[in-house]
């Protein structure tokens, strides 16, 4: 009867409850087989993983002989496990939407100026790169000002899966450290000035001359217009698009890095094509 009730009585949701008291109670019995696999899914299904159904309809389970608690009703271990993971799997996308929704909501508040800075900032980078500037030097300047505006724009990482959300800058807060990538960023950066100051007596690279006057003038419009309607959609569309905005804040910062660091090695590129 005691432990009845505190099956009955035990906090959390039905799935999840039923699924750890069915494992517990097969590791009185059965073959080390069945409980490892047990275990094993057990774990699979608090990670929320998406296999789970799928292995614990093929996988050898511990046979459902014991009286089931009262909080499985009908449920046996297989469906439970699967209904678990399910239940997981929402829990943490709820979290992740939490932290997506906090940043769009601030991306909408500053996306002209994120925008605007973007396309100064790249300006600026094109015309340096005309000078007779080293490419480590010009490499490293832009990786470490791409970085900067990364941190401040809390830019999310473009390569994070679809389990995962990181941002430049961890908290709200301007006080709040930076990402790893950041930090991974602007260690290559002073990599290269350093680098760059034991090669002092390189090959100076020679002053460029504009070959376009259109070039810099229609990406700004591209990636405006780009912008403006992306963030139309994100505000006004469908909920399945209410990221895309947010999505490409990251994608816009990584396409302007690439960028950036493509100017300063044009010369070296051209040389080793020839």
């Amino acid at each position: 009867m005691g432990t009845a009730g505190a099956a009955a009585t035990l906090p959390g949701p039905a799935p999840l409850v039923c699924a750890t008291r069915r494992v517990e109670a097969s590791l009185a019995g059965s073959g080390d087989t069945a409980r490892a696999n047990a275990l094993l899914l057990l774990a699979a299904a608090l990670d929320g993983h998406p296999a789970t159904d799928a292995l614990a309809d093929t996988a050898v389970l511990p046979a459902d002989n014991a009286a089931p608690p009262p909080v499985c009703g009908n449920l046996e271990l297989r469906p439970a496990l699967s209904a678990t993971a399910a239940l997981m799997a929402d829990a943490r996308l709820s979290l992740l939407n939490a932290r997506k929704n906090e940043a769009m909501r601030a991306l909408l508040q500053t996306a002209g100026w994120q925008w605007a800075v973007a396309m100064l900032l790249g300006l600026l980078l094109l015309k340096w790169s005309r000078s007779r500037v080293t490419p480590a030097v010009g490499i490293a300047v832009s990786l470490a000002l791409w970085a900067a505006a990364a941190w401040a724009g809390r830019v999310p990482w473009p390569f994070s899966g679809t389990r995962s959300f990181e941002l430049a800058r961890l908290g709200a807060a301007w006080w709040s450290p930076p990402a790893a990538f950041v930090i991974v960023l602007a260690g290559v950066a002073m990599g290269l000035l350093l680098l760059s100051r034991a090669r002092r007596h390189g090959a100076v690279p020679a002053a460029q001359a504009m070959s376009s006057r259109l070039g810099y003038p229609g990406l700004v419009c591209a990636t405006g217009l780009g912008w403006l309607l992306l963030l139309d959609l994100s505000a006004r569309a469908h909920m399945g698009n209410r990221y895309l905005a947010l999505y490409h804040q990251g994608h816009l910062w990584l396409a302007m890095t690439v960028l950036c660091v493509m100017l300063f090695l044009r010369q070296p590129l051209a040389r080793g094509l020839a």
